[in-house]
C-alpha cells in the first residue's frame, strides 16, 4: 500500500498487506448496529446507593434539592460489524452542562471540555463495549439552572463506500465518511423541588 499526500507524491510505503472487502448491504443508515442506553440514574451527591433513582422512564425529571448537586449515573451498550468509534456527552441549559466527574473506562478519553469522552477502535476486533455494571458518573452543579438535560450517544461504523458519492477528500486525502450510524439521546428536566 502506498500512502501520498495532498500533491499525490508518495510518502510511506508498507509491506505487502492483506485487504478484507466485505460487500455485505447491511441494510441502510442503522440497521446491524446497537446503541442504547442501559442506565441512566440520578441522586444529589453524598446520598447513598439506595437513593439512586431510575431515568429510563417516559419523561424523566429530576426533582433537585435547592443548593444541592446532582450526579447522574450513565451506562451505554454499543455493538457494530465493524465499529469504529463512540461519543458519549451531555449537554444542558444556560452553558450548564453535566460535567464527566467519575473515572473514564480503558481507552476512553475525554473530549468537549469535560462533557463527554470518546473511543476509537483499537483492533479489528473492537466491535461492542458495554458498561452496564460500572457506568460512568456526571455531575450537575446546585447552580445549574433548571432545564432540559441531556446525553447524546453516538456509534459510528467503519464501513464507507468505495464507489464515492459522499464528497470526496479532505485536506492531505482524510477519508472520514459515515454511513452506518446510531444516535439515540434521552432529554431529562431538572427542576428544583
Amino acid at each position: 500500500m502506498e500512502l501520498a499526500n495532498a500533491g499525490k507524491t508518495v510518502v510511506h510505503t508498507t509491506p505487502e498487506i492483506g485487504i478484507r472487502i466485505d460487500n455485505t448491504w447491511k441494510g441502510g443508515n442503522t440497521a446491524g448496529a446497537v446503541a442504547q442506553f442501559t442506565v441512566l440514574r440520578w441522586r444529589h451527591v453524598g446520598d447513598g446507593e439506595a437513593d439512586w433513582q431510575s431515568l429510563l422512564v417516559s419523561c424523566p425529571v429530576i426533582r433537585r434539592d435547592a443548593g444541592r448537586d446532582v450526579e447522574i449515573n450513565v451506562g451505554i451498550e454499543v455493538a457494530a460489524p465493524h465499529l469504529r468509534s463512540i461519543l458519549l456527552w451531555g449537554s444542558g441549559c444556560d452553558g450548564n452542562h453535566p460535567l464527566l466527574t467519575g473515572s473514564l473506562p480503558t481507552a476512553w478519553e475525554s473530549y468537549n471540555a469535560g462533557r463527554g469522552m470518546r473511543h476509537w477502535h483499537t483492533s479489528a476486533f473492537d466491535n461492542s463495549f458495554n458498561n452496564t455494571l460500572a457506568p460512568v458518573r456526571y455531575t450537575i452543579t446546585a447552580g445549574a439552572s433548571s432545564g432540559v438535560y441531556s446525553f447524546h450517544l453516538r456509534a459510528h461504523s467503519r464501513a464507507f463506500n468505495p464507489a464515492g458519492g459522499d464528497g470526496g477528500f479532505d485536506v492531505d486525502w482524510h477519508y472520514n465518511p459515515i454511513y452506518n450510524r446510531r444516535h439515540p439521546n434521552i432529554h431529562i428536566a431538572l427542576v428544583d423541588g
